[in-house]
């Protein structure tokens, strides 16, 4: 079902209740540290919700520093979200929530940072991330938006489901542009003389359930082979090229374990608030248009699209 199908189901937040709810948000505050001290990104300059890090500060590069952000939020008027006008019930509890996602960075994370609940009194709280330092390229959307967290009465016109979404659209979108060639594709590493250059470490026992980091899965890169500091450190165009098409790769073996061998379906309405293998391998399929018949057209789905992105043209 298409969130455009979804939307005349029960009532969200409009722009009209936005304004009356009185819901803002701060320009982000970037920053990162050197030698421990504090490097804030001047963005006083900047008047959109796009913002190019390297513009504001040369200094900074993914390679070598880490990057926070902070945006503060003030709801003015929260009890206007409440009651049988608003988008749920008194005794319910709403949060805000911020979708984290990026395509040239293979990844996908949902956040829950600040509960809701029915007040006469304003509301403030802050969103905070750390990005570490290798992980980041191209650019990260932020998708900020509030939904049903606990339903403890319902209402026939309001969501019925905990986790369900009251949003029409994202409340506040932000796109930051990263100059970098990092991943946040879970890579570690092992030595085994004469092994081979990688391997893909498989230790899920349960894809709906288990996330999608380094304790389940991973792209691990052989240290002892004669290749690992040619494409670790990613400083031509060939090694980068190397790099892409082991990621690609070991896209193609996850998403052919979870598709074609563990048989989860890929929908639109895969639910990804706890970033399990399944709504990373979702995430995959629908953002890169991946055909999942066999792992031959995966495969050929994911370097298609890796390598013409690796060249300057995405198709």
């Amino acid at each position: 079902m298409t969130m455009n199908n979804q939307i005349s189901l029960y009532r969200k937040i409009s722009a009209g209740l936005k304004k009356e709810v009185a819901i803002t948000a701060s320009k982000p505050e970037l920053y990162y540290y050197i030698d421990e001290k504090k490097e804030i990104i001047d963005l006083e300059k900047c008047e959109t919700n796009i913002i190019t890090v390297n513009e504001y500060d040369d200094k900074w590069t993914p390679s070598e520093n880490e990057l926070f952000i902070n945006i503060k939020f003030n709801i003015e008027n929260p009890s206007a979200l409440f009651g049988e006008k608003g988008v749920t019930l008194k005794n319910n509890t709403l949060a805000m929530a911020v979708h984290l996602h990026s395509k040239s960075s293979f990844f996908q994370k949902t956040i829950s940072f600040a509960d809701i609940q029915f007040s006469e009194e304003k509301q403030e709280f802050i969103y905070t991330h750390k990005f570490n330092k290798e992980q980041l390229r191209g650019n990260i959307n932020l998708d900020f938006y509030i939904y049903a967290k606990e339903i403890k009465e319902k209402f026939p016109i309001h969501a019925q489901n905990q986790g369900m979404s009251v949003t029409v659209d994202n409340l506040f979108s932000y796109l930051i542009v990263i100059d970098g060639e990092g991943s946040v594709f879970p890579i570690t590493e092992f030595e085994e003389k004469n092994g081979p250059l990688w391997k893909v470490n498989k230790n899920w026992t349960d894809a709906a359930f288990e996330s999608f980091n380094i304790n389940y899965v991973s792209l691990a890169l052989n240290t002892a082979h004669p290749m690992f500091k040619f494409i670790k450190e990613e400083k031509t165009n060939l090694s980068r090229y190397y790099m892409s098409d082991i990621i690609g790769q070991s896209m193609a073996m996850i998403i052919n374990e979870v598709v074609n061998v563990e048989k989860y379906e890929i929908s639109e309405s895969v639910e990804n608030s706890h970033d399990s293998i399944y709504s990373v391998v979702s995430y995959w399929v629908k953002t890169f248009e991946i055909n999942t018949s066999d792992i031959f057209t995966i495969s050929e789905s994911i370097l298609r699209k890796l390598n013409a992105r690796v060249g300057g043209v995405e198709q």
